[in-house]
């Protein structure tokens, strides 16, 4: 069974459309058009309106990202015939599964791989690292965190928005998963720094 690799952005929830404009900077047309129907619907319905389109029962969709080539990707690239965005010559990653969720403070924007050699990329490739640290940049409040099978999530980068954010929280935030996890990525930077 192959390693699953993950990337999490998560921010405050009134940030929301400036993650999924973040992200779709870094997505294929058809994947853009996915993300931003997302955001046409009420929250609790995002992901899985769109599922229902592709007779999917999960909450996840299939999205093709584009990055920049590196050695990692080049190979990849060559390796399984990947093509390359005309437009941007960025190399077109396709198998990212990906959803969008909301919690009453938070959102959370979750980007895995069931592959292998994707999550090879996720753990190895500088431009894939890289492009998903970009995404958590541009949106105000953010928090970048990686996961794997093997090991804890590590916080990766943060916006020192994101901790003033969370102060300001009611004491019983914690009560969605989404607002949950958040929080306790949250505390990890705080305790950290202590």
């Amino acid at each position: 069974m192959p390693l699953i690799a993950s990337f999490e952005i998560f921010a405050p929830r009134a940030n929301a459309e400036q993650l999924v404009r973040s992200v779709s900077e870094h997505l294929d047309e058809d994947s853009k058009a996915k993300l931003w129907r997302a955001l046409e619907n009420e929250p609790k319905q995002i992901m899985q309106d769109i599922e229902r389109e592709e007779g999917k029962a999960d909450s996840s969709v299939c999205l093709t990202f584009l990055f920049p080539p590196d050695e990692e990707l080049k190979a990849f690239e060559e390796d399984d015939g990947l093509p390359r965005d005309e437009a941007t010559g960025r190399v077109a990653v396709w198998g990212i599964y990906s959803d969008l969720s909301f919690g009453k403070h938070y959102v959370q924007f979750h980007a895995y791989s069931i592959s292998g050699r994707i999550s090879w990329l996720f753990l190895f490739s500088p431009s894939v690292r890289g492009s998903f640290l970009e995404m958590a940049k541009q949106v105000p409040g953010a928090v970048l965190v990686f996961g794997d099978e093997l090991s804890e999530d590590e916080v990766l980068w943060f916006s020192q928005e994101a901790l003033s954010y969370a102060r300001k929280l009611p004491a019983d935030a914690d009560t969605n998963p989404v607002d949950g996890y958040s929080l306790e990525m949250l505390n990890t930077i705080r305790f950290a720094g202590e």
